[in-house]
């Protein structure tokens, strides 16, 4: 038997404060939350505090909203006014088209689109289609990760979410991908983003031209830092360009790279991801950069070990005054191959832009 010493320390979950409630509830996720609101009137008020200073909020398919549309609808309505990121998948991101989920997808949808997201400044949407309707429900987007798929195979419509009509002027970071085309078929949204600092467009269902409509849209922008394969870099005019990061996975890239690089007199860094670099492309890069470079300072050429590659690059036999070469620091090695490695794909680029005056 417990002595009556021991039965002193005891405690049952209803005679802790109010703040290690807190402190527990927190780790639990929002539908568990919702559970254990409904014991009492207190864990209840609990509950709703924390809901009212949720700053990061993720909204997926996991919720068994389906039995509870009236709780789910209730912790929106609290969460929407104050979640500054949020996190929004309707469906799971290895989904196959099943009818059962799709509608179930649907039901959420039509849950979500009265609510406006009025403090939210980042959103990852990873959703199909024919939910990016609920884009309008967020004015006052600062970043925005858009990774878009068909969930529907008998649907055809098409949104023009990112079009002059209803662009998101707030906007300073846009990160798009998947079916490209159903969200964004033509650059002018582009064009009246004005806070607008970055650009990255991955694993797309575009075509070159839409590229050089995009370099059309950006013409009055100043190009800060382009990452992206070299015909993609030929669709931009971007003589003002400091930062260069180039996958170099093909001989013809290489000489590709020398044609293009002619362009860019007062470049200041160059990347180069991919193969070792020998030593007759070196020379070569020598001579063009002797030619075309106006900037008294040596272009800092640095090269990006692919992953799991362990071929060393070569270096000049000579200083050269018009290139430095170095590797990537081991530190930045990971963060810069990553950026590569996504850009090197056919219609695929990362653009920084300097901010309009």
């Amino acid at each position: 038997m417990e002595s009556m010493e021991d039965q002193r320390y005891v405690k049952n979950l209803l005679d802790l404060n109010e703040d290690c409630l807190q402190e527990i509830f927190e780790y639990l996720e929002a539908p568990d939350q919702n559970q254990v609101r409904k014991v009492c009137p207190r864990f209840n008020e609990i509950i709703q505090q924390i809901w009212r200073r949720t700053k990061i909020l993720k909204i997926d398919y996991q919720w068994d909203y389906e039995k509870s549309q009236e709780d789910f609808i209730n912790y929106i309505e609290v969460v929407s006014g104050v979640a500054v990121k949020v996190t929004f998948c309707p469906l799971p991101t290895t989904h196959k088209f099943n009818k059962a989920i799709y509608i179930r997808s649907r039901s959420l949808i039509n849950m979500l689109q009265t609510f406006i997201f009025s403090n939210a400044q980042e959103l990852s949407f990873h959703g199909c289609v024919e939910a990016c309707h609920l884009l309008g429900s967020f004015p006052k987007l600062k970043k925005l990760e858009l990774k878009v798929f068909s969930a529907s195979p008998f649907l055809s419509c098409t949104y023009c979410l990112l079009t002059d009509q209803n662009a998101f002027q707030s906007l300073e970071s846009l990160d798009i991908s998947g079916k490209i085309s159903k969200v964004l078929p033509n650059c002018n949204g582009i064009r009246q983003m004005r806070n607008l600092r970055e650009i990255i467009i991955s694993h797309t269902d575009l075509f070159a031209n839409w590229f050089s409509e995009l370099s059309e849209v950006l013409e009055n922008r100043v190009i800060h830092t382009f990452a992206g394969r070299v015909d993609i870099m030929n669709a931009f005019r971007m003589p003002d360009v400091k930062i260069l990061m180039v996958p170099l996975f093909q001989k013809s890239w290489k000489y590709k790279l020398l044609h293009e690089i002619r362009k860019y007199k007062t470049l200041e860094v160059l990347y180069i991801y991919g193969h070792p670099l020998d030593q007759q492309f070196i020379e070569e890069f020598e001579k063009v950069l002797a030619n075309t470079r106006i900037s008294k300072e040596p272009l800092r050429v640095t090269y990006v070990r692919k992953p799991g590659s362990y071929f060393a690059p070569l270096f000049p036999t000579k200083n050269s005054k018009f290139m430095q070469l170095s590797s990537v620091d081991k530190n930045q090695c990971e963060e810069v191959a990553s950026d590569l490695n996504r850009v090197n794909r056919r219609f695929a680029c990362k653009i920084q832009l300097n901010p309009l005056n």
